[in-house]
């Protein structure tokens, strides 16, 4: 049986991974362009970087994981919507909504004490992290393609 850590919003984590056996995960340079190309599209969204390295068999991400309103403000951020509850296509309408979900709703609700906190900290326009200046604007944490005369690999 598989067991899953659940990772909390705005704690740091440590995340680490290697190939089976220690196989290798990267043997190109395009492996590596892939990965952080995935990276991007998939964690970046959800997770601050602060540190990463690829190895050919192995990997570590030091992240932070962003908060919910980080979140749902991201279509707001990024000029496709004025407000959070406007974008159809993120998780806060389902946050609000009463109908059955798989969203963890509850728990959502929860960091927020309850639904009106929840969409007073959305209707806010502060900075996209805040006023706290300790984190930058968002940003891809890998803006350009490694060169593959940088790479160490495996043959």
């Amino acid at each position: 049986m598989n067991q899953h850590e659940l990772l909390l919003q705005g704690r740091y984590y440590h995340i680490f991974n290697r190939g089976i056996n220690s196989c290798n995960l990267f043997r190109k340079a395009d492996n590596y362009n892939y990965f952080l190309e995935l990276y991007d599209k998939h964690i970046s969204p959800i997770a601050d970087t602060y540190a990463w390295v690829l190895m050919p068999n192995h990997f570590h991400l030091m992240v932070r994981i962003k908060e919910v309103e980080e979140i749902h403000n991201n279509p707001v951020h990024h000029g496709l919507t004025e407000f959070a509850m406007d974008y159809l296509w993120s998780s806060y309408l389902t946050c609000i909504s009463l109908q059955p979900t798989n969203l963890q709703r509850e728990r959502v609700m929860g960091w927020f004490d309850n639904q009106a906190n929840f969409k007073l900290m959305h209707s806010q326009k502060p900075g996209y992290f805040g006023d706290n200046d300790l984190f930058p604007p968002f940003s891809s944490p890998f803006p350009y393609r490694l060169p593959a005369s940088t790479l160490a690999l495996a043959t």
